[in-house]
């Protein structure tokens, strides 16, 4: 860790940024985490660290950086998962701007310097950056050069975009800046893994564009604890079926068009039976039938924009 920042008036002048970092029994990577936020090259920031209930050495490693750094807001709380920890932070964020960080992860120096200079050139209300995976903390601490002009591309409709099967955009939240005044009101359900995916549904749905910068500022950590890489599980069943629910009330609540839904509904569909299916396991099955049998006979679900091997898969859960 450097010595304490120290924000010139020139910093003080560009708008508060608010990186929120969840942050549940992640000793090992927490150093490489708040070092890359504290060391950006960009500085009037307010770092929320929700403590989501760690029982290992985080909080006391929190405490130890919020003692020399004071942009740090330790926030402290019993655990309520991924989603309760985002919650917690966007309920009391000052920012202009929002930035998702996962724990595990770290960033480039310039990331927020680079995503902020970039969305305000054409005033839009989300960018993403591209990232790089790691397995190895500390090993792969490098990111590739960075060579300006930064290659862009604007994405239109992107809610429409994001219906297609191999479509340009993620759900992941992780390697966006949003604008506070434009989603700082949505909320992640919380309760499920995959939480990302329903929010930033609601993202899309309220912009007209989103603009994606060609360039990797993000380092993902491939944890073997992260419960995105558990063995698949009912929880995971449960999950997906959230998902679809959640979609289909969403969108008959907003009066949308039906094609946008059916399509967002079909892609959760297919995820879940690819799953299923190459799991292999036959207690899994065996559990999905009567989920999918319910969400059919609600008319929640159904065989349209399915390929065939999908509507061969997904008959033989209703009718054997």
């Amino acid at each position: 860790m450097k010595q304490e920042s120290k924000i010139t008036l020139n910093d003080i002048k560009k708008p508060l940024i608010s990186i929120i970092i969840p942050i549940y029994n992640v000793e090992k990577f927490l150093n490489s985490c708040l070092d890359s936020v504290i060391n950006q090259t960009y500085q009037n920031l307010e770092i929320m660290c929700v403590n989501d209930g760690s029982t290992d050495n985080s909080l006391k490693i929190l405490e130890q950086y919020a003692q020399k750094e004071p942009r740090i807001n330790i926030i402290n709380q019993s655990n309520k998962g991924l989603a309760g920890a985002r919650n917690t932070a966007l309920d009391a964020l000052n920012g202009e701007y929002f930035f998702f960080l996962d724990s595990d992860d770290f960033i480039h120096p310039q990331t927020i310097e680079i995503l902020y200079s970039e969305i305000k050139k054409d005033d839009s209300d989300i960018i993403c950056c591209d990232f790089q995976r790691t397995s190895n903390l500390y090993k792969d601490t490098s990111f590739e050069s960075l060579q300006e002009p930064y290659i862009s591309t604007i994405i239109d409709k992107p809610l429409i975009e994001f219906t297609k099967i191999k479509s340009k955009l993620s759900p992941s939240v992780w390697t966006n800046l949003y604008k506070t005044k434009k989603f700082g009101d949505i909320r992640f359900v919380e309760g499920y893994v995959w939480e990302d995916v329903f929010y930033t549904i609601q993202c899309f749905d309220r912009i007209e564009k989103i603009k994606c910068l060609n360039v990797k500022l993000y380092k993902y950590m491939q944890n073997p604890n992260s419960i995105s890489l558990y063995k698949y599980s009912k929880n995971k069943i449960d999950s997906h079926i959230k998902n679809i629910q959640l979609i289909d009330n969403y969108f008959n609540n907003n009066n949308k068009q039906i094609e946008i839904k059916e399509k967002l509904i079909a892609i959760s569909l297919r995820r879940v039976l690819n799953d299923v299916k190459h799991s292999k396991d036959i207690e899994l099955r065996q559990y999905l039938k009567p989920e999918l049998r319910i969400l059919k006979k609600n008319r929640i679900i159904s065989y349209k924009y399915l390929k065939v091997t999908k509507w061969l898969d997904l008959w033989q859960y209703l009718n054997l």
